[in-house]
This record gives C-alpha cells, sequence and structure tokens, in this order.
C-alpha cells in the first residue's frame, strides 16, 4: 500500500506539473511546504493516536476480563460498522475542500449553515444503512459468521447509536480542520479518551460488552458536544468586529 500511494503521488506531481500554466502565481518554497505540514500533521498524527483509544482499547480490556471468545464477540459486532465508517473517512476527505472553498469566501460565519448541513446528511447516512442492516441481524450473523455470535446481536440497536454519535461528529471536524485548526479536534477527542478511560474501564469489568458499548457512546456523544461548542466558539471569536480597526476607518 505504501509503494503503491508513493508511486501515485510521483505521477500526480507530474500532471499537476503539467497541467499548470507557465505564468502560474509561484507556490511556497519547500521549507515554508514542509513547515505547514509539520504545523497541522503534527495535531492530525495526535488525533489519530487519541481516536484510537475509544476504539481500540477495549479489546485488550475485554481479552483480559472476560476472555477471547468475549474479544471476538465484540469484533464481530464492530466488523457491522465498518462500510460505513470508511465510507464516511472518504466523504469527510472530499468535503474537506468544499468547506475550505466556503470559509474563504463567505467567511467563517457562514459555517453554521454548512456544519449542520454535514451533520445531518451523515446522521440520516447512518440511520439509513443501520435501518437496512437491523432488521436482517440474524441473516446477517449466518451469512458474515456462520450463524456464530448470535448471542450479541441485540446489541446492534446501541452499537448502531454509538457510530451514529460518531458519525454526527464529522460535521464539526471537517469545518475545523477546514479553518486549519486540527488542534481543537484533538482537545476534543482527547476529552472522550479520557471518558473513556475513567468510565470505559470499569464498565468492562463490571457489564462486559454492555458496558463497552454503553461507553462508546459516551465517548462519541462527548467528542460530538466538545467539538460543536469549539466551533461555536471559533466561529464568534473569528467574526466579532475589533473595535480599534473599525474606529480608525
Amino acid at each position: 500500500m505504501a509503494i503503491g500511494a508513493l508511486g501515485t503521488g510521483f505521477y500526480l506531481l507530474t500532471q499537476v506539473n503539467k497541467a499548470l500554466p507557465p505564468d502560474a502565481v509561484p507556490g511556497p518554497t519547500a521549507s515554508q511546504a514542509w513547515r505547514k505540514h509539520w504545523e497541522y500533521g503534527r495535531w492530525a498524527l495526535a488525533v489519530s493516536v487519541v481516536t484510537w483509544i475509544p476504539y481500540y482499547m477495549y479489546y485488550p480490556l475485554v481479552s483480559y476480563f472476560g476472555g477471547m471468545a468475549q474479544a471476538g464477540q465484540l469484533r464481530a459486532l464492530m466488523n457491522l460498522s465498518l462500510p460505513m465508517e470508511q465510507s464516511y473517512t472518504a466523504l469527510s476527505i472530499l468535503f474537506l475542500p468544499y468547506a475550505a472553498r466556503v470559509c474563504r469566501e463567505k467567511g467563517i460565519q457562514s459555517s453554521g449553515p454548512l456544519v449542520r448541513r454535514i451533520t445531518m446528511l451523515f446522521i440520516f447516512g447512518a440511520l439509513a444503512y443501520w435501518a437496512m442492516l437491523i432488521p436482517f441481524k440474524g441473516l446477517v450473523f449466518h451469512v458474515l459468521y456462520g450463524g456464530k455470535y448470535l448471542e450479541v446481536a441485540p446489541l446492534i440497536p446501541y452499537v448502531a447509536l454509538g457510530t451514529t454519535m460518531w458519525s454526527a461528529a464529522f460535521g464539526p471536524a471537517i469545518m475545523l480542520r477546514a479553518i486549519e485548526s486540527p488542534d481543537s479536534i484533538f482537545y476534543a477527542r482527547i476529552v472522550a479518551s479520557v471518558l473513556s478511560l475513567v468510565v470505559g474501564v470499569p464498565a468492562c469489568r463490571s457489564f462486559g460488552l454492555w458496558g463497552v458499548v454503553a461507553s462508546i457512546i459516551v465517548a462519541n456523544l462527548a467528542a460530538f458536544l466538545i467539538s460543536m461548542y469549539i466551533l461555536q466558539r471559533k466561529s464568534n471569536l473569528l467574526t466579532v468586529p475589533n473595535p480599534v480597526l473599525e474606529g480608525e476607518s
């Protein structure tokens, strides 16, 4: 995958150089580009790390408290959300340049309606996905797992709720990335990770898979609410007029 991505990158670079007009505005220097990538990319890397905690920390915990069989049950449940999650990750990359262009042309004050539209699109998409899957959960478990893990099928609606909360967080997250504030996403995710550790560990120990699923719901809801709060604060700060500059004008 890495070699394929590297080859694709070099090919696209050659095509971009061919497509650019000779009188194009000069871009940043290599050192400026590296510095800009590091300013943004270090937070993106940190977000990837803290996003791992509310989801994947439960597999070793469940194995420790309940055994490998229970970890397999958790994996069987979470596998059902993978098609939606991967689709939404790809869609977020597609929406990001659009959101950045809207903010550049109309200002951050336009972020409210756009965030609501993106958030509702992702929420309704998640609801539609689970509405098609939940009525046929018995058939799905039979096709995917040969009829195994049916004992955890009643947890699917709660997994659906958790992933719907996760889907909702894409709206503010896309906009925060569009205004080049990935650190805000990190702060929201770190709170969700702390909640997962504080609530999830004892819940996993006491209630098994029920505790894990409930903890995921709480963490995703917290990440969504905190992301919306941070975005709202940034929108207010960036749209407040500067009285000094207004007096000078």
